[in-house]
């Protein structure tokens, strides 16, 4: 769920190659307030915690499944984005309103919490300049802004992040 899906992604490596870059409907619910994940009485085990997260991160990729794998165009990148978006950010106020356990609260925020905030804001970011794309049928437009979101949001998506999600166990969120 971490990642751009296949769609973004496609059309990111697309506008790699093209600009010589590295790699690469409105929302359905508002953006997740970024709290810190708080300890409390009613904190879940690790294993109720990392099997709910991993079912919400799974449900995400199922929804976003049948997005195109390689948008023709800059409104399919748009239309692609929104839903993706739609999916993460109602995913993303699930994970929060999930209690970690307390001994790994701080950690679950600052490598998992804070990184899907991260990717929610990157991609909210994005929508004016890929409608505008998307009104002047501009898809290298359209492609470049992904790109540039993408490589924002890797500045957060680290490949440490990454390895601390698969060794606490959210492999379906990675």
């Amino acid at each position: 769920m971490r990642r751009l899906p296949v769609l973004l992604a496609s059309a990111l490596l697309a506008s790699a190659v093209a600009c010589g870059g590295d790699d690469g409907g409105p929302a359905a619910s508002p953006t997740p307030s970024p709290t810190t994940a708080s300890p409390t009485a009613s904190a879940m085990t690790k294993e109720a915690y990392v099997a709910a997260a991993n079912a919400l991160c799974a449900r995400v990729d199922k929804e976003t499944e049948s997005l195109p794998d390689e948008p023709g165009t800059a409104k399919e990148l748009l239309d692609g984005t929104r839903t993706y978006l739609a999916s993460l950010k109602k995913a993303q106020g699930e994970l929060r309103a999930l209690t970690p356990p307390a001994a790994d609260a701080e950690e679950v925020e600052k490598n998992f919490l804070a990184v899907g905030d991260k990717q929610v804001e990157v991609l909210e970011g994005l929508l004016p300049e890929l409608e505008a794309a998307a009104a002047k049928n501009d898809k290298a437009a359209a492609e470049k802004a992904l790109q540039d979101g993408f490589q924002e949001f890797e500045t957060v998506s680290t490949d440490a992040v990454e390895e601390w999600m698969t060794q606490y166990g959210l492999t379906d969120c990675g």
